[in-house]
């Protein structure tokens, strides 16, 4: 699960407590915290001889992996690994009631180190710890939980000796021995990769190591219920945690993208009202404009302009086929519609008409002349309107209506 390499515990402070055959102990503390994926020494407190003494030096509500040795804990050492039941008990503490103790099983190559503990002596000091305000989520007990931070250390030979502590070990780091003598120290400074340990720090860097570690390394632990309990439950509360904060990341996320997104469609629906406002003025602007060219074209029909054409080329061309005795007096273009003009009782002209007069003595002159004017393509129609003889002016008078 991709969650899960977010989960882990951010810091812890290991707790090594040496009980001594007077009833004294010794306290030995390391504060260990995840910064950017690395893990930093923070703190070291040496040699303390009272808990409440160790428990002002520490920050508050820690985390605490509590390691004890000494007095009260029985290793055992077997070369063939078996199973953690009644019969193995009964090989480190015969005829003892195994629910009165915790007990601790580290497997190493062909090797099993057991260790045990009266769940009364574990108890005061898992008590004495919680009273403190301080909250312990994993018991160890004797030197094992070294083994995790081996690889860790520089230490070159196949022994590594460190607070009276002696680990014999092969190449492959499997543990083949272990004695505890008082006066045993190491010979040179101890380093954690880079940084330099104290050598009574190994113990409680080891257990908060493990602590923090806890989901990438097998831990070397005694089974205690309270405390697996309390290490599940920091687990899931640090999942909560992290689970809350991504969903409420994922809210703000998709928060953001509804304002932007909102944001982007308010603004292209301010763009297309604005557009279709334009449109809808440019519409009614073309709607006028249309209305008022019809209405100039209706004008222009009832004064009489049809279209721009050149009448007087018209008229030479009509002219120009006048026979030898007609004589053009006058010619009317448009000329005003009687018919129409009655009907509307307003002045409508006849388009596209030219209206000729003049004299002729004999009318079929004035027949011959409509039927030349009709022999032009452009011509429609031409007819005779009338024609009366004068007898006055001894002529006859003449109307012709040509239409074009």
């Amino acid at each position: 699960m991709a969650l899960a390499k977010f989960i882990h515990i951010g810091q812890c402070i290991g707790i090594s407590i040496r009980l001594s055959a007077n009833g004294g102990l010794s306290a030995d503390a390391c504060q260990v915290i995840r910064r950017e994926g690395k893990l930093d020494i923070n703190q070291q407190i040496p040699a303390c001889t009272s808990l409440n003494e160790l428990f002002k030096l520490l920050p508050a509500k820690s985390i605490i992996a509590l390691n004890i040795t000494g007095r009260g804990v029985v290793n055992k050492q077997e070369e063939t690994a078996g199973s953690a039941d009644t019969v193995e008990f009964d090989r480190i503490m015969p005829g003892a009631n195994p629910d009165d103790f915790f007990m601790q099983r580290f497997v190493s190559g062909n090797n099993i180190f057991s260790s045990v503990i009266r769940r009364s002596e574990a108890d005061k000091l898992l008590d004495a710890c919680a009273s403190a305000g301080f909250k312990p989520v994993m018991l160890s007990l004797g030197p094992f939980p070294a083994d995790v931070i081996l690889n860790q250390l520089n230490n070159y030979g196949e022994d590594l000796v460190f607070n009276g502590h002696r680990i014999s070990y092969n190449e492959h780091q499997e543990w083949l021995s272990y004695g505890y003598k008082p006066d045993m120290t190491a010979q040179f400074p101890i380093k954690a990769d880079m940084e330099t340990l104290l050598e009574r720090m190994i113990l409680p860097y080891a257990a908060a190591f493990q602590v923090i570690l806890t989901k990438k390394v097998e831990p070397v632990c005694a089974e205690v219920p309270l405390l697996r309990s309390n290490l599940t439950g920091l687990l899931d509360a640090i999942k909560l945690k992290i689970t809350g904060a991504m969903i409420l990341a994922i809210f703000f996320v998709l928060l953001a993208v509804n304002t932007v997104l909102f944001s982007w469609l308010f603004t292209d629906n301010d763009r297309l009202s604005a557009q279709l406002s334009r449109s809808s003025r440019d519409t009614e602007g073309i709607r006028e404009i249309e209305e008022r060219v019809s209405r100039d074209e209706i004008l222009l029909k009832e004064l009489g302009w049809d279209g721009g054409i050149n009448k007087s080329m018209l008229i030479d061309k009509v002219a120009a086929l006048l026979p030898e005795g007609i004589t053009w007096k006058e010619v009317n273009i448009n000329p005003v519609d009687p018919q129409r003009s009655r009907q509307d009782k307003v002045v409508r002209f006849a388009d596209r008409r030219l209206s000729i007069s003049g004299n002729a003595a004999a009318v079929l002159d004035v027949n011959e002349w409509i039927a030349r004017v009709k022999t032009m393509a452009w011509v429609k129609n031409a007819r005779l309107e009338s024609y009366t003889y004068n007898n006055e002016l001894n002529t006859g008078q003449f109307k012709i209506l040509l239409e074009y």
